[in-house]
């Protein structure tokens, strides 16, 4: 074993290994936040992985070889078609496109959508006809320069980006597809002298650092907001139970008049009725005293009219 199969092997183990972590990872936290960030990148490590190992330096007489002469063998570019359609999901969902630039994160969407639905066409129709160099061409002179182009202004746009986010995106998109280009690029040209795919895996490498430092960060900038969320709830309770408690006090103290007034002009009027009383009781006393007298004098009247 040479120098430099030692480091591919390493490279390959290296990879492989934190792909399967990332993606374990990834879907648990997705599970629990339910942040379609994680879920888009966990694909993305799924699908890469997936890809990565039909590249492994092991057994490769009892995997890569016989891949490369079955109706298969167009995975090679049809997986790279599906990683990279998801780690665009990823960038919309972690920048929040559909906030910031809704007109362009539609456009991504249906773009990635068509791109899959071409792709999953033209790798079925390699499996049934075992012509692979359609799928060659479609990637190579179809899929890489319009997705160079989404990248280009998927760099453009992160830098406008409110939050910080987009510095991760910037960093993390850079390193991965400088190292991949070339990594393409050695692999017709064999320009390094050494195994093409080690740049790939070097791209894989940083780029996986970046991204994990910013679910890491989106995640802290998550929280944040719940926990200011949380206190402008208590604040916003506090308020309203201040104000409950004024309107309650001023709904009391309205009681308190009405009650009073209520009382005042019960008293008012039992006072009035107790007078009517009083009048009418004075009345029929006075007329009573009026009847008395006349029934005294009607006998004196006649007695002294017979006189």
């Amino acid at each position: 074993m040479t120098e430099l199969s030692k480091t591919y092997y390493m490279l390959w183990s290296f990879v492989t290994s934190g792909l399967a972590i990332y993606f374990l990872l990834c879907m648990l936290i997705y599970l629990q936040s339910k942040q379609k960030s994680f879920l888009y990148y966990g694909l993305y490590n799924f699908f890469l992985l997936t890809y990565v190992f039909t590249k492994t330096p092991f057994h490769i007489d009892e995997i890569v070889k016989p891949l490369i002469s079955s109706p298969f063998a167009s995975y090679n570019w049809f997986s790279q078609v599906i990683y990279n359609s998801m780690l665009f999901m990823f960038y919309r969902a972690f920048l929040d496109m559909n906030v910031h630039f809704p007109r362009f994160d539609r456009l991504l969407h249906r773009f990635l959508i068509i791109q899959v639905s071409v792709a999953s066409s033209l790798f079925a129709y390699t499996i049934v006809s075992n012509n692979h160099k359609v799928f060659d061409y479609y990637f190579l002179f179809v899929f890489i320069p319009i997705m160079s182009i989404f990248v280009i202004y998927a760099l453009y746009i992160s830098l406008k980006i409110p939050s910080k986010l987009g510095y991760f995106i910037v960093a993390g998109v850079i390193f991965y597809n400088f190292f991949a280009y070339y990594s393409l690029y050695d692999s017709h040209f064999h320009v390094s002298g050494s195994e093409p795919l080690n740049f790939f895996y070097i791209g894989i490498i940083l780029e996986s650092i970046v991204f994990i430092l910013g679910l890491g960060y989106k995640v802290k900038l998550i929280y944040a907001e719940k926990i200011n969320a949380q206190k402008r709830i208590i604040e916003e309770q506090n308020e309203n139970q201040l104000l409950r408690e004024n309107h309650q006090k001023e709904l009391e103290k309205e009681l308190e008049e009405k009650v009073s007034e209520l009382k005042l002009a019960l008293q008012k009027s039992e006072d009035e009725k107790l007078k009517s009383l009083t009048l009418t009781f004075e009345n029929e006393i006075t007329l009573l005293k009026l009847e008395s007298l006349r029934n005294q004098m009607n006998p004196h009247f006649i007695f002294n009219a017979l006189n």
